[in-house]
């Protein structure tokens, strides 16, 4: 009977210890989906926060043109040509934001495909510094360094003058 009790006793023992062995690694395993769920939403309201922040400024140029606009007061031809572009910069500036947010969503879900094709880089280059020029609201000289070496790459136009916007974007409100 001793050994019968000390047998249970050693089986009941071991349950116990494998039901704490199961709770211990279902708590790890539940800890670490919640730590990611909480990352992931992090993320996303950062991404929000941002995509917010960088619709917000074309917006706004756009709503107070607007209200000169309905004033109605007497503008001379040259200021009127200035709103216009100014509305034009911020129109195409929201165009470009709508277009990355519809192509971040087409390459998270894997329906964009890259269009390779002969590229001159400093052709590009130089297009794509001198349409970021136009756009800005405020004039900023953008120096460009051509070293004469004439080059040929293989890539994606539209995901690399994307990728030189970014920069050239970063580096306006993020420098002197």
């Amino acid at each position: 009977e001793a050994q019968q009790f000390a047998a249970r006793r050693r089986l009941l023992l071991g349950a116990l210890v494998l039901v704490a062995i199961v709770i211990c690694a279902g708590s790890y395993f539940i800890a670490r989906a919640f730590a990611r769920e909480l990352a992931v939403a992090r993320l996303q309201s950062d991404f929000v926060s941002a995509v917010s922040h960088e619709f917000r400024t074309p917006l706004t140029a756009l709503r107070q043109l607007s209200e000169v606009f309905n004033e109605d007061r007497p503008l001379e031809q040259e200021r009127r040509k200035k709103y216009y572009q100014a509305l034009d910069r911020a129109t195409a500036r929201l165009d470009k934001l709508v277009e990355g947010l519809l192509d971040f969503g087409r390459m998270e879900a894997g329906a964009r495909e890259d269009r390779f094709e002969p590229l001159e880089p400093s052709a590009l280059v130089t297009h794509v510094v001198q349409e970021f020029t136009e756009s800005l609201a405020d004039p900023r000289r953008i120096d460009l360094v051509d070293n004469g070496t004439a080059a040929e790459i293989t890539g994606d136009s539209e995901a690399i003058s994307r990728a030189l916007r970014n920069l050239l974007d970063n580096a306006i409100k993020y420098s002197p």
